[in-house]
């Protein structure tokens, strides 16, 4: 186990260093990609891809994937605004409701994969149609405006007088926790350890089935939150939100030496991953590069990490 955490701190490394490259060049070309309202406004935007990403973490280290999570960021946001503006519920009861909405997905994924031994890919890509689906049958694919102002001051809030807007501190709270989690908890070391090898990890007490179970419910739960500050941060609920945070998420899982075989995780190598798909993206929109482009490029940066993943694998193996 110590061996494998010595090579997800090496890789994690390797993405700090490219975040800091990256930095360093786009603050040189771009004039204003420094500039305090840029990155603010950089860390409110990726909160809630962080929120997912980081348990998109949980999963692939238990040795799962998961590639409905967009489809469960639209459907939060879009129950919550169905239940809110049509239905005049209150937000927190409404909140609550999106929330357990977005964990029984999870609940749906994790016993499909864990208990019914179903493939996570097809598994996930069923209920990512199904979350996707359901968002756009709730108002027929109609956006729905006019949350009340105390709700999308979350978006722009600071904690404590601290400047910092809660979405990024809710993230940050995420990331330490999670942090812990892994290192610090039995529950951690059981999720690694059944990534690493299922067989073993059952041989030696652990419930595996239990403990991936948890993990899809854990990420879900996450993707829900990153529903509800989504809605808030753009005051809307539209049935394509969230799209393609699952192929970002796992982007910066793996960018940040979490190995998609399972069994190795670093959450602070995650957490770079996102900063590194945030500067990537604001720096080439400053440099006038379309939408498109920068999917492609977000989609080289996945092929590479994955090659250096199993590059590495070979090498220490």
């Amino acid at each position: 186990m110590r061996r494998l955490s010595d090579r997800s701190r090496l890789h994690s490394a390797g993405s700090l260093v490219i975040l800091a490259a990256l930095t360093v060049y786009f603050s040189i070309a771009q004039e204003g990609f420094l500039d305090a309202g840029n990155l603010l406004s950089l860390a409110r935007q990726y909160a809630e891809l962080g929120l997912v990403a980081v348990g998109m973490t949980l999963v692939i280290a238990a040795g799962g994937i998961d590639i409905s999570v967009g489809g469960t960021v639209g459907l939060t946001g879009m129950l919550l605004g169905v239940l809110v503006l049509q239905h005049g519920w209150e937000m927190l009861p409404a909140a609550a409701v999106a929330l357990a909405v977005a964990g029984c997905v999870g609940a749906v994924n994790g016993a499909a994969v864990a208990y019914l031994g179903m493939q996570p890919v097809l598994v996930t890509l069923a209920t990512m149609s199904l979350t996707r689906g359901a968002a756009y049958v709730l108002t027929g694919g109609v956006s729905l405006s006019g949350f009340p102002e105390r709700f999308t001051d979350i978006a722009t809030a600071g904690v404590a007088g601290t400047g910092i807007p809660m979405p990024v501190a809710i993230t940050g709270l995420a990331f330490a926790g999670s942090a812990v989690l892994l290192r610090r908890t039995a529950f951690g070391r059981a999720v690694l350890a059944s990534g690493a090898s299922a067989e073993a990890a059952e041989l030696s007490g652990i419930r595996v089935r239990r403990v991936r179970f948890a993990t899809y419910l854990l990420l879900s739960l996450l993707a829900g939150v990153a529903g509800i500050l989504l809605t808030a941060r753009v005051s809307t609920s539209f049935a394509d939100a969230g799209r393609n945070y699952e192929f970002e998420a796992i982007t910066a899982v793996v960018l940040g030496g979490t190995s998609l075989t399972g069994g190795e995780a670093s959450v602070l190598g995650t957490l770079a991953g996102v900063c590194t798909m945030a500067v990537l993206r604001n720096g080439l929109s400053l440099a006038g590069q379309s939408d498109l482009t920068r999917t492609q490029m977000l989609a080289v940066a996945l092929l590479a990490a994955v090659l250096i993943d199993n590059l590495r694998r070979r090498l220490t193996s």
